[in-house]
C-alpha cells in the first residue's frame, strides 16, 4: 500500500461493513444516512441509543442497512463489547470511521479536572480504544479508518475563533492527529488505510452558536451533510492509495479527491 496516489481505484460500499461512532446526530448522522445509500451496512453507534435507533429508522426508511449500537467510546468495556458484537454478526469490519467527540467550552479558570479528563477520554482514548477493537475484525482483509478532527488542533492565532473557550477540545484534536498519522504507517503495513479528515469550515452542530462567532464566520459556516461526501469517498477508497494524511473536507474535489486539478492527497 502506497501512502500517495491520485485516488482512481475504489474498493466500493456495497455491502461494506462500517462502523461510526458518535453517529447519532450531526457530522455522524449525515454520514451513516450518506454511507448506507451508497450500499454500506452501518453500525449506528451512539451513547446515546435513541439517537442511533432514530438514524436507523431514516436508514430502514430508505431501503438501508443498519444497526443501532449503544457504545461509551471511553470505556474499555463498552467498546470492546461493541466490536466482539459486530464480530459475531459480520465477522469483519471494512470501515471504522471515528467521529465521536465532544467540545464543552470552558474558560480555564473554570476548567475542573473532571472536564479535561471527560475531553481527553472521549476524543483521544476513544480513538485509540476503537481503533485497536477494530484492528482483529480487518487485519486478514484490510480496510479503512477514518478519524474525524478539527482544525481547533491547529491553531496559529489566538485571533481564531476555535481560540475562545476550546483550550482542551483543540489539544485533544492535535493529540488525535499526531497518535493518528503516527500509526498509519503500522496500519498501511497490514492493508489498513488511515487518514485524518477535517470539515475544513465550521459545521454547524449543536452549541456552535455558544461559540459567539462574527457575522462573518457564520456566514462560512456548512451543514453537518457537508463532510458525508468526503467520507464516503475515504471509505469506498480504502485500498490504501489515500493513507497517511491530513485532509479537509473543504477542499475535496479540488486539492483531493474526484475532479480535482491535483494528485488525490
Amino acid at each position: 500500500m502506497s501512502e500517495q496516489g491520485n485516488g482512481t481505484s475504489t474498493q466500493g460500499l456495497a455491502g461494506a461493513v462500517v462502523v461510526l461512532t458518535g453517529a447519532g446526530r450531526g457530522i455522524g448522522r449525515d454520514a451513516a444516512l450518506a454511507l448506507a445509500s451508497n450500499g454500506a451496512a452501518v453500525h449506528v453507534s451512539d451513547a446515546d441509543i435513541d439517537a442511533a435507533n432514530a438514524v436507523v429508522g431514516e436508514i430502514s426508511d430508505a431501503g438501508g442497512m443498519a444497526h443501532a449500537e449503544y457504545c461509551d467510546v471511553s470505556s474499555e468495556s463498552s467498546v470492546s463489547e461493541l466490536f466482539e458484537s459486530i464480530g459475531r454478526l459480520e465477522g469483519h469490519i471494512d470501515v471504522l470511521v471515528n467521529n465521536a467527540g465532544i467540545y464543552p467550552l470552558l474558560p480555564f479558570a473554570e476548567t475542573t479536572v473532571a472536564d479535561y479528563d471527560r475531553v481527553m477520554d472521549i476524543n483521544v482514548r476513544g480513538v485509540f480504544l476503537c481503533t485497536m477493537a477494530a484492528l482483529p475484525l480487518m487485519r486478514e482483509h484490510g480496510g479503512g479508518i477514518i478519524v474525524m478532527s478539527s482544525g481547533a488542533g491547529t491553531l496559529a492565532s489566538i485571533a481564531q475563533p476555535t481560540a475562545r473557550s476550546l483550550p482542551l477540545y483543540g489539544a485533544s484534536k492535535a493529540a488525535v492527529d499526531r497518535w493518528a498519522l503516527g500509526v498509519s504507517r503500522e496500519l498501511s503495513a497490514m492493508g489498513i488505510a488511515c487518514n485524518v479528515l477535517y470539515p475544513g469550515a465550521f459545521v454547524r452542530t449543536r452549541g456552535l452558536a455558544a461559540l459567539g462567532l462574527s457575522d462573518a464566520d457564520m456566514a462560512a459556516t456548512v451543514a453537518p451533510d457537508f463532510v458525508a461526501p468526503a467520507i464516503v469517498y475515504l471509505a469506498a477508497h480504502r485500498s490504501g492509495e489515500i493513507s497517511g494524511q491530513l485532509l479537509k473536507a473543504s477542499e475535496f474535489g479540488t486539492v483531493w479527491g474526484p475532479g480535482s486539478a491535483a494528485p488525490a492527497v
